[in-house]
């Protein structure tokens, strides 16, 4: 999943604009941003960092991926409601609710749905390639059907 949503923000950028972010109600929040700074992505060790290029009209740059750190826009980590973090993200981005999908693997947390109209999705074992196209298109869906309304 990592490698599609980093392939989808780097490759579509005219077409999605796709920010990756991290929200958790950890007690220990240094902890767990220093646990983002060292898991490395791609998460096989053996690869060496993605390096992609980026072409802005005429300027082009090389971007290097080596942690999951470094694939992450924005975090909200430290103790707090999921609620809050959306609400925070919201905030800084300026990116709307209805624009937003939460994937999460806590039932609770889908209080941003009906809170705030984030998309939630339950992902009670993990994040799987299947699962991530059939929430998107889900989304989309969704989207399509409500600028029908």
């Amino acid at each position: 999943m990592h490698a599609l949503a980093l392939l989808l923000k780097l490759i579509l950028p005219n077409l999605i604009v796709l920010k990756i972010t991290v929200a958790s109600r950890t007690q220990e929040p240094e902890w767990a941003r220093k646990v983002l700074s060292i898991m490395p992505f791609p998460e096989n060790e053996d690869e060496e960092s993605i390096k992609l290029s980026v072409t802005n009209g005429s300027s082009s740059k090389v971007i290097n991926y080596n942690t999951l750190a470094d694939v992450i826009d924005y975090s909200e980590i430290y103790p707090s409601s999921k609620v809050n973090h959306f609400s925070s993200l919201h905030a800084i981005t300026g990116i709307p609710y209805d624009e937003m999908i939460f994937f999460d693997d806590e039932m609770r947390n889908k209080e941003v749905n009906y809170k705030l109209g984030v998309h939630f999705v339950y992902v009670p074992d993990g994040m799987t390639y299947e699962l991530f196209l059939s929430a998107i298109k889900e989304f989309v869906n969704k989207r399509e059907h409500s600028f029908l309304s």
